[in-house]
């Protein structure tokens, strides 16, 4: 299963760096929250908005 995040977009670069936070990594399993996290642009495959 790839790695799935959610958060709150704060900013971004031109190489698609994306600052996020109130991080929270999304699995079956339950999730993680990390708070304020950096992702690398070449890492994103997909960005899409929250769903009610």
């Amino acid at each position: 299963m790839v790695p799935r995040l959610g958060g709150v977009l704060v900013g971004y670069d031109q190489h698609l760096n994306l600052l996020l936070t109130n991080t929270e990594e999304i699995n079956p399993k339950g999730g993680v929250k990390s708070g304020l996290m950096i992702i690398r642009g070449d890492t994103v495959l997909f960005i899409s908005p929250a769903t009610s």
